[in-house]
């Protein structure tokens, strides 16, 4: 499972910021999305990881 952030309704985005005045804190919506990951060789997993340090960003491979 993954998480990316959250596609909210107009209610539901009504409800947290309601929600985020009620207690004073920001809040931020997440989902989850089962997903399959792909079975990646370790040269190729390197070369991802030297991408991810590159950008700056976290990079998942999943099964197409």
């Amino acid at each position: 499972m993954i998480f990316s952030y959250a596609q909210l309704t107009a209610d539901q985005l009504k409800e947290i910021r309601r929600l985020e005045g009620e207690l004073e804190v920001t809040l931020v919506a997440f989902q989850g999305h089962d997903i399959a990951l792909a079975d990646v060789p370790a040269a190729k997993l390197a070369r991802i990881q030297q991408e991810e340090a590159r950008l700056g960003l976290t990079l998942v491979a999943v099964k197409g």
